[in-house]
């Protein structure tokens, strides 16, 4: 069976088939007495720092490979820092009596929300920035560690519907052979990352992970925009 996609960093590559699948709970709506308030605001505060900390981990571990490509997580944590959001969530924890998973959440909804509206597709293509942001925080507001790809024994070819630039940073590169995805494009900061690792990318599989198989091995052409899975 053959896949079609758009190359987005050349390369050929053959091996088996992992897929990736974020395990981000979306928080239910909640609210909080009044005297949890302030310490939900403080925690908040906390989870802000630890996200800015584990953004400037991986721009220290890009800057030696390509100091520009580390700009993209200076860029994260201006983000982070925004006064948009450290307005906003805490104001809904005080005054809407929001928890703070909540307000974390749907802070970051409205202006991922407004970003995927824009008619500008350069500006569109930073949702996956907020959405990088969004998630590591509620992962550090539950105290839980994203396991991305970096815990693999034998190499694999990653498939997945998206990924986080975060996601592409932190990949282990001595296992992670190429990686096929359902959405994304060539201009997307996992793309760029991908490249500057010399890891093979494919973007726009239709069906892929209705078709691929955990384990399937594969063959993948890039520079075509081609997968041949062994069925």
């Amino acid at each position: 069976m053959v896949l079609n996609g758009k190359c987005a960093a050349c390369g050929i590559a053959m091996g088996r088939i992992y897929i990736y699948k974020d395990d981000l709970k979306i928080p239910e709506e909640c609210f909080i007495p009044e005297y949890e308030e302030q310490p939900s605001v403080e925690r908040y505060l906390a989870v802000k720092r630890d996200a800015i900390s584990e953004m400037e981990k991986i721009r220290l571990s890009l800057h030696n490979i390509d100091p520009e490509i580390a700009k993209i997580f200076s860029a994260h944590c201006d983000i982070i820092e925004d006064i948009i959001f450290n307005e906003e969530i805490p104001a809904r924890i005080k005054n809407e009596h929001w928890s703070g998973d909540w307000a974390i959440y749907q802070v970051y909804e409205t202006v991922i929300s407004a970003i995927r509206k824009s008619a500008d597709p350069v500006f569109r293509e930073r949702t996956a920035d907020f959405i990088d942001i969004r998630t590591l925080l509620l992962s550090l507001w539950h105290g839980e560690k994203k396991k991305g790809l970096t815990a693999f024994n034998d190499p694999v070819i990653v498939a997945a519907r998206e990924l986080l630039p975060s996601d592409a940073a932190r990949m282990d590169r001595s296992k992670v052979l190429a990686i096929l995805l359902e959405n994304g494009s060539e201009n997307s900061h996992a793309a760029i990352i991908s490249k500057c690792y010399k890891i093979p990318f494919i973007f726009g599989i239709d069906n892929l992970l209705e078709t691929v198989k955990q384990g399937q091995l594969a063959a993948v052409n890039a520079d075509e925009g081609y997968i041949i899975l062994d069925v």
